[in-house]
């Protein structure tokens, strides 16, 4: 994966290194919710032998918030190869370091003290 956001991921298909002597055609990439384990075709994905892929929840139908696994193959003269290993990642805007807690002076005494963030 390259990037993800609440509206889209990014990936990077890895090229296959055994092509059978015959260079890559094209790929097939497919996609499934952690929710149900059904693994789709990306159809809005053309196959080309663009390695980056950019997906979009409202043209991929995917929700921000969910976590999706990835898999592909790559096609030649000689036919389809084997899919890739799964990859999953949650279509989110990057996690951000929170500001520090500050002291509460309203809340707080000697025995306890209470901070906000």
């Amino acid at each position: 994966m390259i990037s993800a956001s609440a509206s889209s991921i990014t990936l990077k298909l890895d090229k296959f290194v055994k092509n059978g002597g015959s260079g890559i055609i094209s790929y097939s990439l497919y996609v499934s919710s952690i929710n149900t384990n059904q693994f789709t075709k990306v159809s809005s994905y053309d196959g080309s032998q663009s390695q980056e892929y950019t997906l979009i929840n409202n043209v991929d139908e995917l929700v921000s918030g969910e976590i999706y696994t990835f898999k592909y193959f790559a096609s030649n003269k000689y036919g389809d190869g084997e899919f890739s290993q799964e990859a999953s990642y949650r279509m989110c805007d990057a996690l951000t370091k929170p500001n520090p807690p500050f002291k509460n002076s309203h809340g707080s005494s000697k025995k306890s003290i209470s901070l906000t963030w």
